[in-house]
């Protein structure tokens, strides 16, 4: 992650460390939903306004189905016994329930009430189904939430392709939104980046889920608070020409004999090797075949088959905007710089080198 993502992401976490405490501080301070896919449908839009609702418990030694009930009545949604789950763990319908709760939101009631003989609920099959937590980790969700705007930076210095912005982020979520839930310690979550869509796939149960929701709320919340502290950038005029330096990651900036690509984290089935991605990437963008042929369809490229700095000197003035550049009466220009590019252009051409640098990872 660049030093300025770095810059707001440290005192944000700082914060949501506090914030994941309570799962629902977030919420409460939301204003508008964040995104994922799929979006719910009709019926569980229906059973999450309703578990956003305020309701109050007063209740002694009543048993769980007249519980229930009578949630279901006064919501007016459709609440289920999962009995076989239920009976699995020896929980029967008639266990009793003592609690007194006033002016707290239904999906806070919930996990007070169920947290405690070890339940939980999800919406499914259009009903809120209360079941045990053991089950709960049979019935994983899958979403995907854009995270693009967590990862944008705002210097100059652009860093491409080398995947730190998601293992920090990744490293976050596992960290601080129910440690003991994720696959790598043993939990049924999983999460991976889908780089060329920005965005984060994750499986996990609908409950960690939700406190998902609430930790990227946050961190929104507080990088816009930091960023209301900053002096407002003009707009980027597409005509204005600027320099930007384009890091890029070891294995791009090696000849043929250089350093390896890194090595995956887990060892994945053999694969040519154009086709792997670093860190475990899922489903990023080929390579153009338009502008691979203009690097030589594979010619002299390091022995990851990715293009070295002298063909991206080569290749980017070639393939975009080649009227734009100094060698044909353009004010663009292009230089390697270690293992990176200097490239002096207009901000729309940068934006077009960007997204093809992208589509090269």
């Amino acid at each position: 992650m660049s030093k300025s993502n770095r810059a707001w992401v440290w005192p944000a976490l700082a914060v949501l460390s506090l914030a994941v405490i309570s799962p629902l501080f977030a919420r409460a301070q939301q204003t508008e939903p964040t995104p994922y896919e799929p979006q719910p449908g009709p019926a569980e839009q229906k059973i999450l306004a309703a578990l956003a609702s305020q309701t109050s418990l007063d209740f002694i030694d009543q048993p769980l189905a007249d519980v229930v009930d009578t949630l279901r009545k006064k919501h007016e949604i459709e609440i289920q016994l999962d009995n076989k789950a239920l009976s699995d763990e020896g929980i029967g319908s008639d266990t009793p329930v003592t609690r007194n709760i006033q002016g707290i939101s239904l999906e806070s009631a919930l996990r007070l009430v169920l947290g405690e003989m070890d339940m939980t609920y999800l919406p499914k099959n259009e009903v809120l189904m209360i079941t045990t937590k053991t089950e709960a980790e049979n019935m994983l969700t899958m979403r995907m939430y854009p995270v693009g705007d967590l990862l944008e930076t705002e210097a100059d210095e652009l860093v491409v392709g080398a995947g730190d912005d998601y293992h920090e982020l990744i490293q976050a979520i596992t960290s601080l939104v129910q440690l003991t839930s994720w696959d790598e310690v043993g939990g049924p979550g999983g999460i991976q980046p889908i780089r060329n869509s920005r965005a984060l796939a994750i499986s996990q149960t609908f409950e960690v889920q939700r406190e998902i929701e609430d930790f990227l709320a946050s961190l929104r919340a507080v990088k816009r608070r930091l960023a209301d502290g900053r002096p407002k950038a003009a707009a980027a005029d597409d005509a204005a020409i600027s320099l930007k330096i384009y890091k890029l990651p070891s294995y791009w900036a090696q000849s043929t004999g250089g350093a390896q690509r890194p090595a995956p984290a887990a060892a994945p089935p053999a694969e040519p090797p154009a086709e792997k991605k670093p860190g475990g990437d899922i489903g990023a963008a080929q390579t153009p075949p338009a502008i691979y042929s203009q690097m030589g369809a594979g010619t002299g490229m390091n022995p990851q088959n990715f293009p070295t700095v002298e063909q991206l000197v080569k290749a980017i003035p070639a393939s975009i905007e080649p009227d734009s550049w100094s060698g044909s009466g353009g004010a663009g220009t292009i230089a390697p710089v270690g293992q990176a590019l200097a490239i002096r252009q207009t901000n729309r051409v940068h934006r077009e080198i960007r997204r093809f640098l992208q589509a090269l990872k």
